[in-house]
């Protein structure tokens, strides 16, 4: 019998697959270059990585940053995060899809671990992450999203999982504006094992410094909540902009 999430691999078959590192973007030149120039560092010795950026209709210099470098950028007709990560799978060449925030930068061994996961038959799942922070609450934070009994992931943990399986579940739901990347690991979980790989993902703790970091993380609490009780999508925004108090499109 055919166990969760083995879809039959052939020996050796990922460890040389390539990865498509997929980029959401809207406003984020403060980081994206930050981000980049990382990438094309840890990717001199590999040349089976692809990096996509797919540009949410900024109005900064996020587009023509994201020109000076080795990259695939793709105009997203929305500015939603689900629906941006999806258009950049569908670009996407790899067989491995990597979803990074632009405030994130990878561990050094990033497309090893990946790699050494997924042949291992752990066809999905995340970095622990590192805020970039001495505060000790956030460090907190990071203690709970790094806990393998959480039942939530998100989005700056960096979400990798395999074509098969990211077509099998059906990619991001796109009327999902806020905790997607919970939301998709959900399903996943229910077709192919799930991994927390061990290195850290450096985070940028800029959303706690622009709203607060109680006002924040009481509303990640009501918000993961209400997730945890299957409240939809537009109640689960509602609240968060209700509680942070922020009216413009959430990207971030």
């Amino acid at each position: 019998m055919r166990s969760k999430g083995d879809f039959s691999v052939e020996k050796d078959f990922f460890l040389n697959s390539k990865i498509s590192i997929i980029i959401p973007v809207h406003n984020e030149e403060n980081f994206l270059s930050r981000l980049l120039e990382r990438l094309e560092a840890l990717n001199r010795t590999d040349e089976n990585l692809e990096i996509i950026v797919v540009d949410g209709k900024s109005t900064d210099n996020s587009r023509k940053i994201a020109s000076r470098y080795q990259v695939t950028l793709i105009d997203s007709p929305i500015q939603r995060r689900s629906f941006q990560c999806n258009l950049g799978a569908k670009f996407a060449k790899g067989k491995i899809l990597f979803f990074l925030h632009a405030d994130c930068l990878p561990p050094e061994d990033y497309f090893h671990a990946v790699r050494i996961s997924v042949q291992e038959g752990k066809q999905a799942g995340c970095f622990r992450i590192r805020y970039d922070s001495t505060n000790w609450w956030l460090k907190l934070n990071a203690v709970y999203k790094d806990a393998n009994l959480s039942l939530l992931r998100f989005g700056d943990q960096g979400l990798f999982v395999t074509t098969a399986i990211f077509s099998k579940c059906g990619g991001f739901r796109e009327d999902w504006n806020l905790m997607e990347d919970s939301e998709i690991v959900r399903r996943i979980r229910k077709i192919s094992s799930f991994n927390v790989l061990d290195s850290r993902i450096i985070v940028s703790p800029r959303k706690f410094a622009e709203i607060g970091i109680i006002k924040l993380q009481f509303a990640y609490f009501i918000c993961s909540l209400l997730f945890i009780l299957r409240a939809g999508p537009n109640l689960i925004e509602k609240s968060y902009r209700i509680l942070t108090k922020k009216k413009e499109q959430i990207l971030s």
